[in-house]
Formats: C-alpha cells, structure tokens, sequence
C-alpha cells in the first residue's frame, strides 16, 4: 500500500512539475495569470503568476455573519507595461523574486491583515521534482542489485 501512495504522489508530482516548467517557459512571460477563491464575505485567495514568478495572497477580514457565497474565477490578461490590469499585484510581484509579507488593512472599514508569498517558478519546478527523482533513484538501485548465491 505504501509502494502505491509513493507511485501516485510521485506521478502527481511529475505532472505538477511538467504543468509548472511549462507555464513557466512558455505562458508566464507574455500574460498575467489570477486564480481567485473567495470563501464568503471576509476570506479571499488569490494566485497571480506572470514572468516565472507566483503570488499568493489571503486577505481576511473580520465579518459578523458566517457561511455566505464561495466563488472561484481565473483569467489571463496580455503583460501591460503600464501595468494596469492588477496594478497592486502586479507592482508586488515585478519587484521581487523573494518576498513574504503580512500587513493590516487600515485602508478598510473593518480592518483585516493581508498576507503575501512571492517565489519563483524554478523552486516549485525543483520541490515537484523531488518524489520522481526519489522514484527513479529507488527504480535504479532496486536494478543494481546483485543476485545472493552467485
């Protein structure tokens, strides 16, 4: 049972990193990507990728009701050098490759934190690599093998 959980997170994990390597060297660096969950009025999630770099940013706000509406959406939108589509996100995620950052929302009624993670493409390519490399240096060595008895 374990040998068939490592083959699957192994194989996830390749596809993953196919999926990224190729966002990476082909899309990102002509469009500006955004995936959006929002999980009812006070929790949002969104993931903006553009010239082989993500963003994550939550942004909660505190809210009296619970439960709500959840919607998830995603785009793509041409590179502006002006930047205005996603001016905010996308001046974040120009100026580094690197960043983390929490930061109140004083600007809102209500309040809130804002909490956001740049990283490049190239270190989620090198984590999804890990388990089939794993695999196959596992494959290689089981082959090497020599047989007892002779």
């Amino acid at each position: 049972m374990k040998r068939k959980l490592f083959l699957f997170c192994a194989v996830f994990s390749m596809l993953m990193c196919g999926a990224v390597a190729w966002w990476w060297t082909a899309h990102s660096p002509s469009k500006i990507d955004q995936v959006s969950y929002q999980a009812g009025p006070g929790d949002t999630l969104k993931l903006w990728g553009s010239n082989g770099k993500l963003m994550l940013t939550r942004t909660q706000r505190p809210v009296a009701e619970t439960g709500g509406f959840k919607q998830l959406s995603w785009g793509s939108s041409p590179c502006d050098a002006a930047g205005a589509a996603g001016a905010g996100a996308n001046s974040k995620l120009a100026s580094s490759m690197f960043a983390y950052a929490a930061e109140p929302l004083s600007d809102k009624p209500g309040g809130g934190t804002e909490t956001t993670i740049v990283v490049p493409a190239w270190m989620l390519v090198a984590v999804f690599a890990v388990l089939p490399v794993m695999w196959a240096g596992s494959r290689l060595k089981g082959s090497k093998k020599k047989p007892s008895g002779a």
